[in-house]
């Protein structure tokens, strides 16, 4: 990886706005279809594989999988993991709620 693409992107309040916005529109979405349209028109189909990824990763992670495991099955990194592992373990997390909440659903992460 080239060395300026591992520096960290400052976010502007010109792109907290549009962060906001973007929020605020995907709340506004209540129908899968019509989101996995959104999000096919959004992202490439490399970022929508690393946010399959990121979220299957999670699921596996409050399943109890080993963080090994994780890294050899999704040919992941461990920071990756600690990020998710971090996230799962605040007392706040919204992601939580959401797996939970898939979880009492029947949602299946595979």
């Amino acid at each position: 990886m080239h060395r300026s693409m591992k520096r960290a992107i400052k976010r502007t309040k010109e792109d907290e706005r549009a962060f906001a916005n973007l929020c605020a529109t995907l709340v506004e979405i209540q129908d899968a279809k019509v989101m996995a349209s959104f999000m096919e028109g959004m992202l490439t189909p490399a970022e929508m594989t690393e946010v399959s990824r990121r979220w299957r990763l999670l699921h596996l992670l409050h399943d109890g999988m080993p963080q090994r495991q994780i890294a050899a099955l999704l040919r992941t990194s461990f920071c990756k993991i600690t990020r998710g592992s971090r996230e799962l373990k605040r007392p706040d997390s919204a992601v939580r709620m959401l797996i939970d909440s898939n979880k009492t659903k029947g949602v299946s992460h595979e």
